[in-house]
């Protein structure tokens, strides 16, 4: 169990709703708050103490009587067990790590593709942390999020990540609904339409753009990507989760392109 006395950096006590840190740190629970500070809370057992040496790491946020972690040369917030339970909003009752990140910048998505790139409309912040996961894993030189997209930053998203949502390059883009003619001709999407290109059958260039659509609406009608990449499944299969269609059209096209090196 943590004792104050045992803390060995700087220890900022803070008790009320109204102090100025914990404020900003709840504004960190909100794609709004996370927009204007460039910051991020990180929680896990797991994760946490893996980031407190990274140069990103600004202060550990904790309470007395939690789990002991040392906080090292970072300043440590001691906050009243209730306030720190606001921001543990994944029940973690571990250490929390609050981080600070350049801006993400904003990309003109009419520009051709650098190496192999994914485009993401993902809400969802768990779908969109198990998709970052799976961009590091496979090597993808860069995320392009679309307006659709749930932050990067906020906390289900980077538990769901491991940490990939602060180490993958991104980008944010313009809404789905609102790519010029010129952007989606930079695209492949993926999806199960009927004049899609097997991806069994489908060979990836070296230079590339992946589209991954909403959960469950894909692409809109209206739009006309370069070309369009579905996952064979068997008869009276539609779709597949777009984690899943993500990782194994990533994995697809690395190994293609690894082939033909």
């Amino acid at each position: 169990m943590l004792d104050v006395k045992d803390l060995k950096g700087a220890i900022k006590p803070i008790e009320s709703r109204s102090n100025p840190i914990f404020r900003d740190l709840k504004s960190l629970l909100e794609s709004s708050g996370l927009k204007k500070s460039h910051k991020f809370l990180l929680s896990g057992r797991k994760i946490v103490p893996e980031f407190l040496s990274e140069t990103s790491a600004r202060s550990l946020v904790t309470y007395a009587g939690g789990p002991e972690v040392s906080a090292g040369r970072l300043q440590t917030l001691l906050l009243k067990k209730e306030l720190f339970e606001e921001l543990d909003v994944l029940g973690t009752h571990y250490p929390l790590l609050v981080g600070e990140t350049a801006a993400i910048p904003e990309l003109n998505l009419t520009e051709a593709p650098r190496g192999l790139e994914l485009v993401l409309a993902l809400s969802d912040p768990l779908n969109l942390g198990a998709a970052l996961r799976s961009a590091e894993a496979f090597e993808v030189s860069q995320v392009i999020l679309l307006a659709e997209c749930a932050h990067p930053f906020l906390p289900k998203v980077l538990r769901a990540s491991s940490g990939s949502a602060l180490r993958v390059p991104l980008a944010f883009g313009p809404s789905i609904k609102t790519l010029t003619a010129t952007a989606a001709q930079t695209l492949t999407a993926l999806d199960n339409s009927p004049a899609a290109i097997q991806l069994s059958r489908w060979k990836p260039q070296k230079n590339l753009r992946l589209l991954i659509g909403q959960e469950g609406q894909g692409m809109p009608a209206t739009m006309t990507p370069a070309q369009t990449i579905a996952i064979e499944m068997k008869d009276g299969m539609d779709s597949l989760n777009a984690v899943a269609a993500t990782s194994i059209a990533l994995y697809a096209i690395r190994e293609r392109l690894r082939s033909n090196s």
